[in-house]
């Protein structure tokens, strides 16, 4: 450690934790799969299979004629875009050996990009007086629309349910919800309703989830359909979404929608407000009007030199049910609504790289 640090490196090398992993052995079978490949095709180099699923049923096939051959299969995945209407399934079934092990992997130096999102083309300026009448005045001329159910999007999701929430990306990056205020908190006011509670005899708090506010910025929010509030409502180590049920403007109270945080709501605690088209006055910020499908952004930069994309898969990317001596190496997976891999039960199953 003191030679790594005289050498200008951190003291600790993070190689010394990780698992040395043997040399795979030499495949004895070789399926390919390319972007621009058929599921019609056998899956050689120059007639590839166009996606993974169809490669791992291929192994299947192989595997009920007997057993697998000494040094397995290895399904050699092109460089590209790869989309997942559905997350990838690998049951016991689907499992290797030690002697003959299953491995998909990247076919040379780009990794295979398995996405479950979809591009967003075609954005245009917003035209709706009433829309336009909703948003801070400096933004009305920077945010654009796009109609998702015209585009073939279906399911447009929940705002925070977990495995179910859209989300926008924009040159790869997760974009913001429009939210106020941009940086940092408001305060929790005076504590409002009747199911009062202490703890420790001394910090006081209630479960009813209302709660009054500093200040006018909530009377923009009236007009909105489904506003939301996150923060540490209790403690500082226990967040929490609540849904606005109401404002009351007169009275300056916020009052939420149930379920309440478990952990109940105290005064003087951190939170701020998103899911708003009012407060979309931000590069970067988007709102999504669940009632019509109509996807509202502030673009950061150019968009006709942007990616964006919207996530859709609500399955895990991968999913590996007792499955044993299957890798996954070099891949990329990435904007979908749910986990990225589930592995339960097997044996030796590794993601790499």
């Amino acid at each position: 450690e003191l030679v790594r640090v005289e050498a200008g490196l951190p003291p600790r090398d993070p190689a010394w934790s990780r698992v040395q992993l043997p040399a795979p052995p030499e495949p004895a079978v070789t399926l390919y799969v390319e972007p621009d490949g058929s599921d019609e095709n056998p899956g050689t180099r120059r007639k590839p299979l166009a996606t993974v699923q169809r490669a791992r049923d291929e192994i299947r096939a192989l595997k009920k004629k007997g057993p697998l051959p000494a040094g397995g299969v290895e399904v050699l995945i092109g460089g590209g875009e790869y989309r997942l209407t559905a997350g990838l399934q690998f049951a016991a079934e689907d499992s290797g050996t030690e002697a003959a092990p299953i491995v998909y992997r990247s076919a040379g130096r780009t990794a295979p990009r398995f996405t479950g999102g979809m591009r967003v083309p075609g954005f245009e300026p917003v035209k709706d007086a009433a829309i336009l009448g909703r948003l801070d005045e400096a933004a009305r001329d920077k945010v654009v629309q796009a109609d998702l159910r015209a585009l073939g999007v279906k399911d447009i999701g929940e705002a925070f349910a977990a495995g179910k929430r859209l989300e926008l990306f924009f040159n790869g990056e997760p974009m913001p919800l429009a939210r106020w205020p941009n940086e940092g908190y408001l305060r929790v006011g005076e504590l409002r309703g009747e199911k009062t509670f202490n703890v420790w005899g001394s910090i006081k708090g209630n479960h009813d989830g209302k709660f009054t506010y500093d200040g006018d910025r909530p009377n923009r929010w009236k007009d909105e359909k489904d506003a939301w509030l996150y923060g540490f409502w209790f403690w500082d180590w226990a967040d929490g979404y609540q849904k606005v049920a109401s404002i009351d403007a007169e009275q300056r109270v916020i009052t939420t929608a149930p379920p309440h945080h478990g952990y109940g709501f105290r005064s003087g605690q951190r939170y701020f407000a998103l899911n708003l088209l009012a407060e979309l006055d931000a590069p970067g910020e988007w709102y999504l009007d669940r009632s019509t499908a109509i996807l509202y952004f502030y673009p950061p930069s150019r968009l006709s030199r942007a990616t964006v994309e919207v996530s859709l898969l609500s399955d895990p990317m991968v999913t590996m049910d007792g499955a044993s001596h299957v890798t996954l190496r070099g891949l990329t997976f990435e904007t979908s609504r749910n986990h990225g891999a589930v592995i339960r039960g097997g044996e030796k199953c590794l993601l790499a790289g």
